[in-house]
């Protein structure tokens, strides 16, 4: 007997069968199946869009010969271990790619990846699906190790240069203000490409509202939308709101964005611009704009990561279906979740990736289908089943 099923990794589906003995029972069979998929998205949640990367890079066309385009790709591994996964599809992937790609004479510009990623964030300002291997270091990182190189430089300006845009260069300052010498040794050519780049019609574009995002997002942070009716008393506590529960002054709302990045992870908060879509969101900060605090440095107070686990704590006290939970098991197991936002002319809508213990969800004791902080222009409806 055997049960299916399916799991998708950004743009990539798995599908996973799993076998068991008749007289197992079909629901026996079924749990076990979702368990073994459940398991087989952890493990490859982190190493597929690092393990396609590589890959594709191997067999990828020289920049003046266009680009490949495969709009589906079967792979088979057969009966394998979940240890033989990641190593089966890496394996499967170049036999395939070798029948329908001619295979590289030069190696890749080890610049030229994070080239097309930054294109990608400066003119969406949300951090493309493929681009998590950056969080660890933040863009401001990546950038400072590209601007060391003269022909990175380079590139980058001749990038710009096509796509130059007043918020394209607006998100890359507040790259840059992060990096120190290095980047003020690039402003200058920055700015002269800036004057010469900028037409008519990007000033009126510019004049437009910022928060009129259009389109499709993927956060990995969706999960954030269980901590929003906290979040009046977390920031309060925090002394970042006056008496009527507004936000002292941009200075403190741009440090709650970056605040929420805490309940994910208090020790190790990953505050990468490009992951911050949803927390403007909740704050009410202008969704394309860059967060003053992101890439210029975020150090978190003590007294900051006390609040944020005090926060998740009174979260698992009022949720009696967690039991004995800790703080750090739900922030794992349904903070730190994958979302696609779709935000078009009616209210947003945000879609939360499923997981077998979203049961648990049945018992949660405040509103999730629809949520609209103080500070929010719209509400957002979430379907999270």
């Amino acid at each position: 007997m055997s049960v299916e099923t399916l799991h998708k990794v950004g743009s990539v589906i798995l599908r996973c069968t799993a076998q068991a003995s008749a007289e197992g029972g079909l629901s026996t069979t079924a749990r076990e199946a979702e368990r073994w998929g459940d398991a087989v998205l952890a493990h490859c949640r982190e190493a597929l869009p690092r393990l396609f990367q590589e890959v594709f890079d191997e067999f990828s066309l020289p920049d003046d010969q266009g680009v490949v385009y495969l709009d589906t790709l079967h792979l088979h591994l057969g009966c394998v271990p979940l240890s033989g996964v990641i190593p089966g599809l890496q394996e499967a992937l170049r036999a395939e790619l070798r029948l329908r790609l001619p295979a590289k004479e030069t190696k890749p510009n080890r610049h030229s990846r994070f080239l097309i990623l930054l294109a990608e964030y400066l003119a969406s300002g949300v951090s493309p699906w493929n681009a998590q291997h950056l969080a660890a270091n933040g863009w401001a990182a990546q950038l400072r190790a590209l601007l060391e190189h003269a022909q990175a430089r380079e590139d980058l300006l001749i990038m710009l240069r096509q796509k130059g845009a007043p918020l394209i260069f607006r998100r890359l300052r507040s790259l840059l203000r992060g990096l120190g010498c290095v980047g003020k040794g690039f402003e200058q050519a920055l700015h002269e490409l800036e004057q010469e780049s900028i037409t008519l019609e990007d000033i009126e574009a510019a004049s437009l509202p910022n928060d009129a995002l259009q389109g499709k997002y993927f956060l990995n942070n969706a999960g954030l939308v269980l901590v929003a009716p906290f979040l009046p008393h977390f920031f309060q506590h925090l002394g970042l709101l006056d008496s009527q529960q507004e936000f002292i002054s941009p200075t403190e709302k741009s440090r709650a964005v970056c605040l929420l990045q805490l309940l994910l992870d208090p020790e190790n908060p990953l505050i990468a611009e490009g992951d911050l879509l949803l927390n403007k969101i909740l704050c009410g900060w202008p969704p394309l704009e860059p967060v003053l605090l992101a890439e210029a440095g975020f150090l978190p107070t003590a007294r900051e990561k006390q609040e944020a686990q005090q926060v998740t704590q009174a979260m698992v006290t009022h949720w009696k279906g967690l039991g004995n939970t800790s703080p750090e098991k739900l922030a794992q197991d349904f903070l730190r979740r994958n979302g696609v936002l779709y935000v078009g002319h009616s209210s947003p809508q945000l879609h939360v990736e499923a997981r077998p213990h979203d049961l648990l969800l049945q018992s949660l004791p405040w509103v999730l289908s629809i949520i609209q902080t103080p500070w929010m222009k719209t509400l957002v409806q979430v379907h999270w089943s």
